[in-house]
């Protein structure tokens, strides 16, 4: 039976928990715990999955400052990486999916001088 787990599909008996940190930075860690390092447990989740839980667990205002609010694509300033490598890098980009022990950073954009 097909069921869907943080925006991917998998196998019901499939699911197993694993650990993925999420470090985010600047004012994205207002109105988070820990200063901003968290550490989720989940099934299987690709980044685009996670963002998506992590803006459901923050809220509208948490996720607009990564996620364009017209197309809920991430915005272009904004910088995602796993485990030091950014996801435009990645086979998969947004799919990729995140491995136990992962570590997501999230950078919003920052301006100023």
């Amino acid at each position: 039976m097909k069921r869907s787990y943080l925006g991917h599909p998998v196998l019901f008996q499939e699911l197993s928990e694993m650990r993925i940190r999420v470090k985010t930075f600047y004012d994205l860690k207002d109105g988070m715990p820990s200063n901003g390092e968290i550490e989720i447990e989940t099934g299987p989740v690709t980044i685009r999955g996670m963002l998506v839980e992590l803006s459901k667990r923050y809220g509208t205002i948490w996720a607009n400052k990564i996620l364009d609010p017209e197309t809920r694509e991430i915005r272009p300033q904004c910088l995602i990486l796993v485990n030091g490598r950014h996801c435009r890098h990645l086979r998969d980009g947004l799919g990729t999916e995140l491995n136990e022990g992962d570590t997501l950073q999230i950078f919003p954009l920052v301006a100023g001088g």
